[in-house]
């Protein structure tokens, strides 16, 4: 556009135009878009900046002193509508993070708790166990040791220790066979 033509129609614009407002955004809605496009990957939201960008244009259309400034003041808009976007999103995401490990702390801890409670119970239990049956137990389970190091370490055969092993836990899946979920739990825990 040639500078009487721009000076003619910032002089419509600002005096309210809606025509002058049409030519305005005819002539710049594609470059403000693509604009926008560079900073947001999402179409709804270039969409929406783009459009709120023009009602900014128009609302403060008695605001321009020359046309030049109407062409600076939408491409900074756009710029600092994508930014804050931006901002927002990356706080959200920030937000959502902090949300996220405040829960699994939080659940974590209830986790415990049970897990806790669930031990206490199952030996509980054990302790009721014959003094052969629970050393065995506890030395299967909560050493890790394999049977024949069991015998080894009690002085009685492999095959005892298998015997002694599964009289325990027959024992205590009899005892908890009632109590479904200290049972799923005895389960997992133990990797039955």
């Amino acid at each position: 556009m040639d500078a009487l033509h721009n000076q003619a129609l910032f002089n419509l614009f600002v005096n309210g135009d809606e025509a002058a407002f049409k030519v305005v955004y005819q002539s710049y809605r594609y470059r403000v878009y693509e604009y926008a496009k560079k900073w947001l990957n999402d179409s709804s939201e270039v969409e929406d900046v783009t459009a709120e960008t023009f009602i900014k244009l128009w609302n403060k259309r008695s605001h321009f002193e020359n046309y030049e400034n109407i062409v600076g003041f939408l491409f900074v808009t756009v710029k600092n509508a994508c930014f804050d976007i931006l901002r927002h999103k990356k706080m959200k995401s920030e937000k959502e993070t902090e949300i996220q490990n405040q829960f699994n702390q939080y659940h974590d801890f209830g986790l415990m708790e049970i897990k806790e409670d669930f031990l206490k119970l199952i030996y509980a239990e054990v302790e009721k166990l014959p003094l052969k049956m629970k050393e065995v137990f506890l030395l299967s389970f909560e050493e890790g040791l394999k049977p024949n190091e069991i015998a080894q370490l009690l002085n009685i055969s492999v095959q005892t220790v298998s015997n002694q092993k599964s009289s325990a836990i027959k024992i205590l899946k009899q005892v908890l066979s009632d109590k479904p979920a200290l049972f799923l739990m005895f389960l997992i825990h133990f990797r039955m």
